[in-house]
């Protein structure tokens, strides 16, 4: 059915636009059509007319079958081909030209209209991973304590004394305490804490991604048309340009002003010379920074709170080692190797991480020349591919007793002779491509991991951690390929009385 919005139009036209779509429909099939890949074909219909439900239930009914050979997934996005684990390695250092994140992602998201990814078509076009790799992860170090005496303020702020128990959303509560750090990181002290800044790196992306998928819902031909009256794409626009009043100022006065540690400067410095003084794409590169960071580092962060709750044994445990390793830092003041030392933290996450994966699938890339696999399958220009990360998670043959959450599985491999430095939470691989793999891994998932971390210690240092009495572990909520901590269920917290 065409949406709401259309049926005010009277029968003549809705016949002329009918035709009209099934002529370019003939015409796109006739120019675009791809060729089929050797593989078989397995349907996601929410109503369970193909047999599944979800993308997870095709992996579970995949994975055992087609470890080894490809197949193609007909979900919400479309068809992807699913490759094994195995030919990640062959294709992790494939160039953009020749697999694209970023032409998948803006397609994906319709990002000429919802913004959620720069479409400034410029060969050096690259500003914000420039400044990740170049700038941010290797000042990580120095800007530790910042981050940390941004944790502590917004930690008192958004979650309080909760000097009884206190029911918590984990999908909502600690989303500001996230902005906030990620906002000292992006702009600095004098700006992160504005209103009006953190409406617009916390709402942009929800708006965006909402906007997106009722633009959805039209035929190609008329997005252009029907986005102006989208309301949440019009919030969108609208948090670009209330972006651009609040950093203007701020630009204006950095001019010619050098060691501006955080990403706005940094951004600049990396912008290609043509838009290093463009306020629209400098305000762009901050919601989409935001985009990328705030809303999957929460999510993960979520996930880990469900199982610091669900699981209370481990508490303990992380406190010990946590209250150990700080009375070695100096002044009490957390350092970037201090944090590597907290060896029973990382494991808790990273297992909280392989049983809720973000994505069931990821390395997802555009195919933009045919490309050959190692077995001989040759994938076309056109396809989508991905790899099946939940199921790899799940796979008995790589792990123990995988359906069970044990904390400190990864501390335990990381004993092992050659191991010291292996499966930390930042750690990719074929067997752990929560972050992607290679090339093209998460260049912010060292942030995250900082992050995560400093909120978590704040939490079991100060705070007791349980669910609601007569309740187990809240389920995940799949969207499409996604996975989110249920957003209406809670854990409670409460101060500790020696804290």
């Amino acid at each position: 059915m065409y949406p709401e919005a259309l049926r005010s139009f009277d029968a003549a036209t809705l016949g002329v636009l009918a035709a009209t779509v099934a002529l370019i429909s003939i015409v796109n099939f006739m120019i675009f059509r791809r060729r089929n890949i050797d593989g078989p074909l397995f349907a996601v219909s929410p109503q369970g007319r193909s047999g599944f439900h979800s993308v997870s239930e095709v992996l579970e009914y995949t994975y055992p079958k087609f470890q080894d050979r490809v197949y193609r997934l007909r979900q919400h996005y479309g068809d992807i081909v699913v490759i094994p684990a195995k030919f990640v390695e062959a294709l992790q250092a494939a160039p953009e030209s020749l697999l694209s994140f970023q032409f998948l992602a803006r397609e994906r998201f319709f990002a000429r209209y919802t913004l959620l990814v720069s479409m400034v078509d410029h060969p050096d076009n690259n500003t914000l991973i420039k400044s990740i790799k170049n700038n941010l992860n290797k000042s990580l170090g120095d800007i530790l304590p910042t981050l940390d005496d941004e944790v502590q303020f917004a930690m008192s702020t958004h979650v309080g004394d909760a000097n009884d128990w206190k029911a918590v959303f984990p999908a909502h509560s600690l989303l500001p305490v996230i902005a906030s750090c990620s906002g000292r990181v992006f702009v600095g002290k004098d700006l992160n804490r504005n209103p009006e800044f953190l409406d617009c790196i916390l709402n942009f992306t929800i708006d965006s991604m909402m906007g997106g998928e009722k633009l959805r819902q039209y035929p190609s031909f008329i997005r252009n048309f029907v986005q102006w009256w989208i309301p949440e794409l019009q919030r969108s626009r609208a948090k670009l340009k209330k972006m651009m009043h609040l950093l203007g100022p701020v630009l204006e006065v950095r001019k010619g002003v050098d060691h501006v540690s955080d990403m706005l400067s940094w951004n600049v410095a990396n912008s290609p010379s043509n838009l290093k003084h463009n306020l629209k794409y400098q305000a762009h590169n901050q919601l989409i920074a935001s985009a990328a960071a705030i809303h999957t580092t929460n999510m993960q962060l979520s996930h880990a709170l469900f199982d610091l709750a669900a699981y209370p044994e481990y508490q303990a445990p992380l406190r010990e080692e946590v209250q150990t390793v700080l009375r070695t830092e100096p002044n009490g003041v957390w350092t970037k190797s201090g944090l590597a030392k907290l060896r029973k933290l990382d494991s808790f996450l990273k297992e909280s991480q392989r049983m809720n994966p973000l994505g069931l699938l990821t390395f997802e890339r555009r195919v933009m020349n045919d490309i050959t696999l190692p077995d001989g399958v040759t994938i076309p220009k056109g396809y989508n591919i991905g790899c099946p990360t939940s199921s790899i998670a799940k796979d008995s043959a790589l792990w123990d007793n995988p359906n069970t959450f044990e904390a400190f599985r990864f501390e335990r491999l990381r004993q092992q002779p050659g191991c010291e430095n292996k499966h930390q939470f930042v750690t990719t691989g074929i067997d752990s491509l929560y972050f992607g793999h290679g090339k093209h891994a998460c260049p912010g998932r060292f942030l995250a991991d900082a992050e995560i971390k400093l909120i978590l210690i704040n939490l079991i240092l100060h705070y007791d951690c349980k669910l609601p009495d007569g309740t187990s572990r809240p389920a995940n909520v799949e969207m499409n390929s996604g996975v989110m901590a249920d957003p209406t269920k809670t854990i409670l917290l409460k101060r500790r009385s020696n804290a």
